[in-house]
C-alpha cells in the first residue's frame, strides 16, 4: 500500500532498503542578507519601536543517504538500513547576514531600538560510509553600532549578534521504530562509516557599539550579547535506533561505531564590545555585555545505542519482556571535536 495513505499504521516495510550512490555532494546554502543604514539625529518617544534583523544563511544540502539511513519502521516488518554513498560531500550553511548601523546623537524616551544579526545555516548531513564529510555551519551576521551621544529614559537599546549554525553531521541517523500491534520488529543498525570527516561549526555573531560621546539614562536596559557558536559534526556514529512505548516485541542490533573517523571544532563565541568616547551618567539603569559560549564537539566513532521513547536516548526502558537490545561496539583510532572558544567581552569608558 502506499506509504504516504497508511503510514504509520499498518504494516508497510518488508523490503531491503536501496544503497546510496556514490560521489554525491549536497547544494551550499544560500547567505543571508545584510542591512546598512545611515541615520541622522534619532529621536524616539511614546513607545516608539525601531528593529532591524538581517537574514540567515540557508541549510546545506544533505548527501548519499542510502534507504533507511534516517529510517522509519512500524509493527510486523524487519528491517536492514541500506548503505550509505562513498566519498560524499554536505552542502555548508550559509552565512548570517551582517548589520552596520550609524547615528547621530540618539535619544529614547519608553522606546525600544534593537539590532539582531542574523544565523548561520546549518550544514548538511553527509551518511556517508566511507571518506565522506558533513556540511560546514555557517557564520552568523555580526551587528556594528556606531551612533553620537546617547540619553534614554525608561527604554531598551540593545543588540545580539545570530548564532552560528551547527556543523552536519557524517554518520547514519537515528532510526525510529513503531509499535501500535503485538506484531514483532527486527531492526539492524548500520555501522559508523570509515575515515569519514564530521565538520566545523559556524562562528557566533559579534555585537559592537562605539559610542562618540557620553551616555545619559535613568531607568532603561542597555545591553550587548554575542552570539552562540554551532556545534560540529559527529563522525562515524553507529546507527541508533528508538523504540516507541508501544513496542512490546522486538529484536534490535545497533550498529558498531566506524575506525579513522574525524570529527572538527565547533564555532567560537561572539565578541561583545562597548566603546563609549564621553563620560557615562547612570540612574536605576542596567547595561550588560553577553559575551557568547562556544558551541559543542562532535563526537566521532561511538556504537549505536537502543532506546524506548523517541527523546530518551541512552537507556532501555522495556515496558514489556520481549524488548531484547544489543548496543553497538565502539570503534578505533576515531577524533572527536574540539569545543568552540567562548567569546569576549570589552567595555572601554
Amino acid at each position: 500500500p502506499p506509504r504516504s495513505t497508511l503510514f504509520p499504521y499498518t504494516t508497510l516495510f518488508r523490503s531491503q532498503e536501496g544503497d546510496g550512490g556514490n560521489g554525491n555532494r549536497g547544494g551550499n546554502g544560500g547567505n543571508g542578507g545584510n542591512i546598512q543604514a545611515s541615520l541622522g539625529t534619532v529621536a524616539l518617544s511614546n513607545g516608539a519601536n525601531v528593529g532591524f534583523g538581517s537574514g540567515g544563511g540557508g541549510n546545506g544540502g544533505d548527501a548519499g543517504a542510502g534507504g533507511g539511513q534516517t529510517g522509519v519502521i512500524s509493527a510486523g516488518s524487519s528491517n536492514q538500513t541500506g548503505s550509505a554513498g562513498v566519498s560524499d560531500q554536505s552542502g555548508n550553511g550559509g552565512s548570517g547576514g551582517n548589520i552596520s548601523i550609524s547615528t547621530g546623537d540618539l535619544s529614547s524616551d519608553s522606546s525600544t531600538f534593537s539590532a539582531v544579526g542574523g544565523n548561520g545555516g546549518n550544514g548538511g548531513s553527509g551518511f556517508a560510509s566511507a571518506t565522506g564529510q558533513g556540511g560546514n555551519g555557517g557564520n552568523a551576521g555580526s551587528v556594528t553600532l556606531a551612533t553620537g551621544s546617547i540619553s534614554s529614559n525608561l527604554s531598551t537599546i540593545g543588540m545580539r549578534g545570530g548564532n552560528g549554525g551547527n556543523g552536519g553531521d557524517s554518520t547514519s541517523q537515528p532510526m525510529i521504530a513503531y509499535g501500535f500491534t503485538s506484531s514483532p520488529i527486527t531492526a539492524n543498525g548500520a555501522d559508523g562509516g570509515v575515515s569519514a570527516t564530521g565538520s566545523t561549526g559556524g562562528a557566533g555573531g559579534n555585537a559592537v557599539w562605539t559610542v562618540a560621546g557620553s551616555v545619559t539614562d535613568t531607568g532603561s536596559a542597555l545591553g550587548l550579547s554575542g552570539g552562540i557558536g554551532g556545534n560540529s559534526g559527529n563522525a562515524g556514529l553507529g546507527q541508533a535506533v528508538s523504540l516507541n512505548e508501544d513496542v512490546d516485541d522486538a529484536q534490535v542490533t545497533m550498529g558498531n561505531g566506524g575506525s579513522g573517523n574525524q570529527a572538527l571544532a565547533a564555532g567560537n563565541g561572539g565578541t561583545v564590545s562597548l566603546d563609549i568616547t564621553g563620560p557615562v551618567s547612570l540612574s536605576g539603569s542596567t547595561l550588560n555585555l553577553f559575551a557568547a559560549g562556544g558551541g559543542n564537539g562532535g563526537a566521532s566513532g561511538d556504537g549505536g545505542g537502543v532506546t524506548t521513547g523517541y527523546l530518551f536516548y541512552g537507556t532501555l526502558n522495556a515496558y514489556d519482556n520481549n524488548i531484547v537490545g544489543f548496543a553497538g561496539n565502539g570503534g578505533e583510532s576515531n577524533q572527536g571535536g574540539a569545543g568552540g572558544h567562548g567569546g569576549d567581552g570589552i567595555l572601554r569608558v
